[in-house]
Parts: C-alpha cells; sequence; structure tokens
C-alpha cells in the first residue's frame, strides 16, 4: 500500500513538472511584447535607410529618438559593399535652445498631422537601390507613424513597384511634406557629434516592428 501511495505520488510529482515544463516552453516560445512608443517620455523617433546594391555600394542606415527635455539617442550604421561587415556610430546628447523649438514647429505642422499612416512595402523588394524614411510621433492622441519610400528600377510584377497606386499617392505625399523634418535630423547629424561608444539598444527595440 506504501509502495502504491509512493508511486502515485511520483506519477502526481511527475504531471506537475511536465505541466509547469511546458508552460514555460510555450511562454518562452510566444513572441515578446515589443515596445511602443509613450508620448508622455518622448517627442519623436525617426529612422532613415538607404540601401545600394551595386558593387561598391554604400547602405547607410541611421536612426534617433529625441525626448521632450532636448535629450536625443543618435545610431548611424554604415556598410560599404562589398565589405560584409558595418560601422556603428553612437550619440547622446542634447539639443540646443533653438533645435527643439524648430522640432516642435515642424512636427505640430498640419500637413504632417494629416499625413496618411505609414505602409511598408512587400519585402524583398527586387530593386538595386532604395531609401525609406520613417517617423513616430508623439500626439495627444496616441503615437502617429508616417513615412515614404523611394527607389529606382524593377519591375512592375515586383515590389515595390506592384504597391498600389494609393499607398504610392501617399508615399508621395509624405516624402514632400516630411521633407523638414528629415533635413532637421540631416542638420543634427552634420554636426558630427562624437560617439559615445554606448551599446545599441534604443532604435533595435523601437523599430524592432518594422
Amino acid at each position: 500500500m506504501t509502495k502504491t501511495c509512493a508511486i502515485r505520488s511520483q506519477r502526481t510529482k511527475i504531471r506537475i513538472f511536465a505541466g509547469t515544463f511546458l508552460s514555460f516552453v510555450f511562454v518562452a516560445l510566444a513572441p515578446a511584447e515589443r515596445p511602443r512608443p509613450n508620448p508622455s517620455v518622448l517627442l519623436v523617433m525617426m529612422a532613415e535607410g538607404q540601401n545600394d546594391l551595386s558593387r561598391s555600394g554604400v547602405n547607410v542606415h541611421d536612426c534617433i529618438v529625441v525626448m521632450p527635455d532636448g535629450h536625443f539617442h543618435l545610431e548611424r550604421r554604415r556598410q560599404q559593399l562589398p565589405s560584409p561587415s558595418a560601422t556603428l556610430g553612437i550619440v547622446d546628447s542634447s539639443l540646443n535652445n533653438d533645435q527643439p523649438r524648430l522640432l516642435q514647429s515642424i512636427l505640430d505642422d498640419e500637413a504632417i498631422e494629416k499625413l496618411p499612416p505609414y505602409a511598408q512595402p512587400a519585402l524583398p523588394m527586387a530593386v538595386p537601390w532604395s531609401r525609406g524614411f520613417d517617423a513616430k510621433i508623439a500626439r495627444d492622441s496616441g503615437v502617429q507613424r508616417v513615412g515614404f519610400w523611394l527607389w529606382r528600377r524593377g519591375t512592375l510584377e515586383t515590389s515595390p513597384n506592384s504597391t498600389p497606386d494609393d499607398i504610392k499617392k501617399g508615399w508621395r505625399d509624405s516624402e514632400t511634406a516630411l521633407r523638414p523634418l528629415l533635413e532637421w535630423l540631416h542638420g543634427i547629424e552634420a554636426l558630427n557629434l562624437v560617439s559615445t561608444g554606448r551599446k545599441s539598444n534604443v532604435c533595435e527595440a523601437t523599430y524592432s516592428d518594422k
């Protein structure tokens, strides 16, 4: 009898362990919840990327996160083909007195507020050159995400040429309206601030859902 009870007890422990283990596996395999911009702790996040697949093309991917108090985190990646690796520069700094005011005036432009939501081209894109810009702007009502894509060549049957005409029009309108914002970003990059050498994590987290 004692032996029977011991066996039952052991089986119960095995079932409990198996259930706990399976629960752990399911949690581990479930996709992690990706961080979302919080209007109360950021002003804007921007990402710009250019892919040139020619023999000696240059691929550049930049990202900046600007906080309401003027602090910003900037990451710049540059790859010169045919090298398989890219260089990374990271800057953590603060905007001067004029830059936040100019940035806010751009973000408050009605032309930007009325833009259609950002649309991602179908991947992969079968073109030798492409350039994209993507911004997440904190609004009182939530986060507005806008952006556009430019490209060269490719065939009509493949992305991004095969994108519906209404989305293409949205990209053209967005490229025009967002030009001042992109120029503002390029002005910050032109300051050639010294890299802090910190670990890259902010832009990877905030733009992991592209």
